[in-house]
């Protein structure tokens, strides 16, 4: 008996703020049921909103006044 596999090749120019990068590996190999395969390349830095910005530092103060009380 002859098993038939689907190949498919996908090349994406995205671009993917690096926060982004881990959740879509995973979902990438949930797609192809793990044998699939991406790279993933640094391009550039690029400032964040403001919004995002002050998130980014409320979760980073929250998490560093969480380590001194369990210090």
């Amino acid at each position: 008996m002859h098993e038939q596999r689907l190949v498919a090749r996908v090349h994406s120019l995205d671009e993917v703020p690096r926060a982004e990068v881990l959740q879509n590996s995973r979902d990438f190999c949930s797609m192809t049921s793990g044998p699939g395969s991406c790279r993933f390349e640094f391009d550039h830095h690029e400032q964040v909103p403001q919004n995002i910005e002050q998130r980014v530092i409320d979760t980073r103060r929250a998490s560093v006044l969480e380590d001194d009380l369990h210090s």
